[in-house]
């Protein structure tokens, strides 16, 4: 589980979990506890699955954004280092402005994860460690102006400001406090 409650202001569980060619499936458990164990969970639990390094071999990619500043790469690599024991890394590296003009360097940073499986007769035993050290910017509601009435609203962006591609992300705020999340 990323985050056992959801009542946080702009402290939301999506803003904790970076996600990579580490991850081998999603799985979703709906209902019964699942759904009740937490204020963050209405409708049911997702269990994010990471690879083990049974199936060998491993992938790079790139993504560069077309029409905003970003520049990211994925790897992730699995293996047998020895009988029964098998070990995947991987992690991604990011850097850019992101989805919205800022003006700054916004996201810049990454992780890396390792995973050790030894299997037994009977059973496994299973290590993780994870690298991270990743900032981006937290883009939250931007403002509309609207006129018009109820029944026929007019909405259109602010006196200067784009809310299709302007962001109130800051480069002179404090670093804790400048971005989405920094673990």
């Amino acid at each position: 589980m990323v985050l056992l409650f959801g009542d946080i202001s702009f402290g939301t569980a999506d803003i904790f979990s970076r996600f990579d060619y580490n991850v081998s499936r999603i799985e979703a458990i709906r209902g019964g506890s699942a759904s009740t164990l937490t204020s963050n969970a209405p409708g049911g639990v997702l269990n994010i699955i990471s690879k083990t390094g049974k199936k060998q071999g491993g992938a790079i990619g790139t993504t560069i954004g077309l029409d905003y500043d970003t520049f990211r790469t994925d790897f992730d690599y699995g293996t047998t280092i020895g009988n029964d024991l098998y070990v995947h890394l991987g992690g991604f590296y990011r850097v850019g402005e992101g989805i919205r003009s800022t003006g700054f360097t916004a996201n810049n940073g990454g992780q890396f994860k390792i995973s050790l499986l030894k299997e037994f007769e009977n059973g496994y035993v299973r290590v993780y460690s994870k690298y991270l050290n990743d900032r981006t910017a937290a883009f939250l509601p931007m403002p509309l102006q609207v006129t018009g009435t109820n029944s026929d609203p007019d909405w259109d962006n602010a006196p200067n400001f784009d809310a299709t591609n302007g962001s109130f992300a800051y480069n002179k705020f404090n670093p804790d406090c400048r971005f989405g999340s920094r673990w």
